[in-house]
């Protein structure tokens, strides 16, 4: 996979922090990173970017742990959350 959809993502020039000590300490702050995972053309991308690459951290809205989804640091998403991000990484 290519990593050209990084340029696209809605959070190229954030803080890398957000996305990980910041989202797992703040759960105000994690909902405020999933809404800008939401809202990112590349969702799906970088979602699949962050399986492929067993990687940890938010990615695509989902927190990872070695590339899969961790359920204590997803804890906060509701049914409905859900079903709008698997909307969008699974189409």
């Amino acid at each position: 996979m290519s990593d050209d959809w990084v340029v696209q993502a809605a959070c190229k020039e954030l803080d890398l922090s957000l996305f990980f000590e910041s989202y797992e300490q703040d759960a105000d702050m994690a909902r405020t990173m999933d809404n800008l995972c939401m809202g990112c053309p590349v969702i799906k991308e970088c979602f699949e970017s962050g399986c492929n690459t067993n990687s940890w951290g938010l990615w695509g809205g989902v927190f990872l742990i070695e590339g899969k989804p961790d359920p204590s640091r997803n804890a906060h998403k509701d049914k409905e959350t859900w079903e709008e991000v698997l909307e969008k990484i699974y189409g």
